[in-house]
């Protein structure tokens, strides 16, 4: 497709030629922003540009626009039928849409010489030259003007030599091949074929065939054209595509009002009027179809429906009062028009398809409830090594009157393990949790409108020690505020929490606490107050290892008469609370004033 609007057919142009019954679906790859809004037009234009059909969209074609994630752009795929024989003429289809106008290859369509030509079904796994097939699931259909000229058998030698080096089995492998040929062609088709056969499911003529690229062969070209001759090969396989058309013949219902399943209060005036809602315009091909109404298993009236666009309809008469309700439709009485044949709809035959209720009195509210439950939706206790996992959320049952005011999400405190500790409050249907070493129980309590509770099951994880992890030969020194040790991981990686602290203890200004190599440095801003614990924690994950670390602290007096006075420490365990620490190393600066006060 392009955008061209100088339209332009070649005297040597024409290599895909349609027959007037074939169905032919493509995809666009358009590769400049077109604002596809509201209705497409399709039409067929001659070589002089004039418009000598306008498709009917939903009877001899049938457009799906759709936005491609990976290129952002809209494109359409479409399948059409040209229904007419216009001999030599050559032709090419006309989409437009907000003013702006898109054209395909020329083509031929006629019966004429279809001896000559072959259908192609193609698509493949995933995303190829521009076309998304991992998001639509359809075959592209192209006939071209080549066909088979002949049939061969490819012999390949297939021997097993003994490591002696002496052959020990040899024989001769035989495929079956077809040998395809364009009498003649340009380079847009060359180019075209060559990724048509590149796609990874092909069938010429409905029978499977592997082929490459490799396997084309391209003659000379002809002295003042731009065409020449092509030969091709593919292997055919014994498997064959039984398909006259895709989304040309797609019927199916969209919705059915009343809803299935659908509860009526008693004493509302339920609507007589009942609907089904198609994705094409449906039409009656037999006066007797008819809507059957049920009550409690017996028929109580039958009406005949209208169709409009593209919606059943029938309203029905007796009053719709307690009972249970179902409707069945006459099966093959209406459906859609193409040029290839109509398409029936079968109807609706299943009482569990289209069905209601109406109430003789009001059931009480079910309760509430709420569950919770690990990623995979178990509620199981489970063992593991993990540092955090996400806990999901289910509430159901609530009542619209009586509606959730407060979320509680809920683990047991480590300090009373009898008692629930709320850790987050958000109202939100997951929540991630860290998990400290031993075992971890959680909950879920919502709080209602009329301040009733609903609680939730409780989930389980016990967190297994998965290394040892300490510290030896700590050398602290003062003046210079460093502490330097060895850090020992035994057993299998540590995976935890390097949790740091600082504190000043004097006037000083902005002060760090720089931890390495495992750990983030620590800035105490100069307005915190003196005394004060500044905390920072980082996750991480050490090898199994003896590792030599350091921690250095550095502050500035606020003024010459001010003492410095600054403490650090590392802690490693895991979760982020510093005093619940497995491995811990300190740090401690002083550096006494020049300028002493006076006495």
């Amino acid at each position: 497709m392009n955008d061209n609007t100088n339209v332009y057919f070649n005297k040597f142009a024409g290599f895909v030629h349609i027959l007037p019954n074939d169905s032919i679906l493509q995809f666009t790859n358009i590769d400049f922003d077109w604002n596809i809004n509201g209705v497409i037009t399709a039409q067929l234009i001659d070589e002089c540009g004039n418009a000598i059909k306008t498709f009917q969209d939903g009877y001899d074609i049938l457009i799906k626009p759709f936005l491609d994630t990976i290129s952002g752009k809209y494109q359409l795929i479409f399948e059409f039928i040209t229904d007419t024989d216009f001999g030599e003429s050559l032709l090419m289809l006309k989409f437009t849409s907000s003013g702006k106008s898109i054209y395909s290859y020329p083509f031929y369509s006629t019966f004429d010489n279809q001896e000559e030509t072959s259908k192609f079904f193609y698509k493949n796994e995933g995303y190829l030259f521009g076309i998304p097939y991992s998001d639509q699931s359809f075959y592209q259909v192209i006939r071209l003007r080549c066909f088979k000229n002949d049939s061969d058998q490819e012999t390949e030698n297939e021997e097993i030599i003994q490591l002696s080096g002496n052959k020990f089995y040899s024989r001769n492998v035989t495929t079956p091949v077809n040998k395809f040929l364009f009498y003649l062609s340009d380079y847009f088709t060359f180019n075209r074929l060559v990724k048509l056969l590149s796609h990874n499911i092909t069938y010429i003529d409905r029978q499977r065939h592997t082929s490459s690229p490799s396997k084309i062969s391209k003659g000379d070209r002809i002295p003042d054209s731009n065409v020449f001759q092509i030969d091709f090969e593919g292997n055919p396989i014994e498997e064959y595509l039984d398909i006259t058309s895709q989304i040309l013949s797609d019927l199916y219902v969209v919705s059915l009002y009343h809803p299935d399943d659908s509860v009526f209060d008693p004493g509302v005036t339920v609507t007589k009027t009942f609907t089904v809602t198609f994705n094409r315009n449906i039409f009656i091909f037999d006066d007797s179809i008819r809507f059957n109404l049920y009550k409690n298993g017996s028929l109580i009236e039958s009406k005949k429906p209208n169709a409009y666009q593209n919606t059943l309809f029938a309203q029905f008469t007796p009053d719709l009062d307690a009972g249970d309700y179902y409707i069945l439709v006459d099966g093959d009485k209406a459906g859609i028009h193409t040029p290839i044949q109509d398409i029936l709809w079968e109807g609706i035959t299943d009482i569990n398809d289209w069905n209601f209720k109406v109430l003789d009195e009001i059931p009480p509210d079910p309760d509430p409830i709420v569950e919770i439950t690990w990623p995979d939706n178990n509620t199981g206790p489970l063992t593991g090594i993990y540092n955090q996992i996400e806990i999901n959320s289910g509430v159901s049952n609530i009542s619209p009157s009586n509606p959730i005011t407060y979320w509680s999400w809920q683990r047991k405190d480590i300090n009373n393990p009898t008692t629930f500790v709320e850790y987050n409050n958000t109202s939100t249907t997951y929540t991630e949790v860290v998990l400290r070493t031993g075992e971890n129980y959680f909950r879920l309590v919502l709080t209602l409108q009329n301040g009733d509770q609903i609680t939730s099951n409780i989930l389980q994880y016990t967190k297994e020690i998965s290394s040892t992890i300490y510290i030896t030969d700590k050398i602290s020194d003062i003046n210079s505020g460093t502490c330097t040790y060895k850090l020992h991981v035994e057993g299998m990686e540590f995976i935890g929490f390097a949790n740091v602290v600082g504190r000043k203890g004097s006037k000083v200004k902005a002060s760090h606490v720089n931890v390495n190599p495992f750990g983030n440095d620590l800035t105490i801003p100069t307005s915190t107050p003196i005394g004060t614990d500044v905390f920072n924690s980082t996750p991480l994950t050490i090898p199994v290892g003896v590792y030599n670390c350091s921690i250095y602290l550095n502050a500035a007096p606020v003024s010459m008469n001010d003492d410095v006075i600054l403490d650090g420490a590392i802690s490693y365990g895991y979760d982020q609370n510093y005093y619940n620490g497995i491995a811990q190393a300190e740090a401690h600066l002083f550096i006494p004033t020049n300028n002493p006060p006076e006495v």
